[in-house]
Formats: C-alpha cells, structure tokens, sequence
C-alpha cells in the first residue's frame, strides 16, 4: 500500500477470511476506491476476473491497494523486480498468475488518492515504458498481445488519468 492510500474499515479480517475459504489462492484482489484530490470524488472501482492471460491482454486491472498475496506464491516467483518503479506491481501479479490463480472478493478494502502532483498523474509514460519491458518478458511473438494491449493502454490512461488541478 503507497503513502497516499488506506484500508478501508475491516479489510484485513475480510482477507484473511477470503484466504482461508480459498486456501489454493495465491492472490486475492478486491474491489477500492479512486479519491480525487482535486473534487474529493469517490469513484469505485470494480476489477473484473483476473488471470494472467486477462492480465495479459487487458493490462493491470487489479486494483493494487485491494490486493494482497501469499508468502508462498511472492517467495517462489523471487519476489518485487527492484529494477522497475512503476510497473513492479504489474510485474508480480503476472509472475504469479503464470503458475497461480486469483480469486476476487466483492468488497471496497482500499482507497487510492489520485492527485495532480502524484506519481500516477506525472508519469504516465514512465508506467508505459515500463509495461511494455514486462510484458515483452511474458510474449514472444511480435505481434502479440503486447501491442494490442499498448494501444489500449494508451489510450485508456490518457482518457482515464487526465487529473485537473
């Protein structure tokens, strides 16, 4: 969880909870909420099913402050890649998804403060480049999803991540 985000009330036992109800997990996501900074707007964020192939083709769409992973599944895909800054988490879930699965839990845990001067609203293009390095270690074929996916992304964050002061 980054500086700027928080649980929302009860999160933890709800996951732990999620955890032992699904004791194959390696990964549990959970629904959160965007804050805009500028308005003090609440927007809830729902991911979809995720798992690596979506991950793949569709980008990051869980939403990081509401996801949480086992020790098991973090120690056996070597941990956080400290060479990346931005897409790290991006990196993990798809190494973990390449051999484990996700299950979704339907509930608010996190919120996520979006601002204009926060990494997410300045670096746009620093998150890009750094996608693109992960997924060209998960694809091989020139062609494949990683530029559908470029395109996509692009375009969905340029609409998406656009933050008025």
């Amino acid at each position: 969880i980054n500086s700027d985000d928080f649980y929302e009330p009860g999160t933890l036992q709800k996951v732990a909870t999620a955890f032992q109800k699904e004791p194959t997990a390696d990964i549990i996501y959970g629904n959160g909420y965007t804050l805009l900074d500028s308005t003090n707007t609440k927007i809830l964020v729902v991911p979809p099913r995720i798992d690596y192939r979506r991950l793949l083709f569709h980008g990051c769409e869980i939403f990081q402050p509401s996801a949480f992973f086992t020790k098991a599944s973090f120690v056996r895909v070597g941990g956080i890649d400290e060479t990346l800054h931005y897409a790290f988490d991006y990196a993990l879930w798809l190494d973990i998804l390449k051999q484990g699965n996700a299950f979704p839990l339907d509930e608010g845990l996190a919120s996520f403060r979006l601002w204009p001067e926060s990494k997410t609203s300045l670096s746009q293009a620093k998150f890009i480049e750094e996608e693109k390095l992960v997924l060209k270690r998960h694809t091989k074929s020139f062609f494949g999803p990683y530029y559908f996916f470029m395109l996509k992304r692009f375009v969905k964050r340029i609409i998406c991540y656009r933050v008025s002061p």
